[in-house]
C-alpha cells in the first residue's frame, strides 16, 4: 500500500497519514488525516489507509 506517514517530522505532537486515490493505474488525487498523536496511533494507520476502498 502507498500510505505516506509524517510522524512528528514537521510538528512534535502532530502525526499524518496520506493516501493515494487512484483509479485504475492513475492517481486521482490524495487523501490525509492530521491528529495529535495521542488520538491518531501508529496501530490505526492501516485502518485509516484502508477506508480509501
Amino acid at each position: 500500500m502507498d500510505t505516506l506517514v509524517d510522524d512528528e517530522e514537521n510538528a512534535y505532537g502532530l502525526r499524518c497519514v496520506a493516501v493515494p486515490l487512484r483509479l485504475d493505474d492513475d492517481v486521482l488525487g490524495a487523501a490525509s488525516v492530521s491528529g495529535a498523536t495521542g488520538e491518531l496511533a501508529p496501530e490505526s494507520e492501516e485502518s485509516l489507509a484502508s477506508t480509501r476502498r
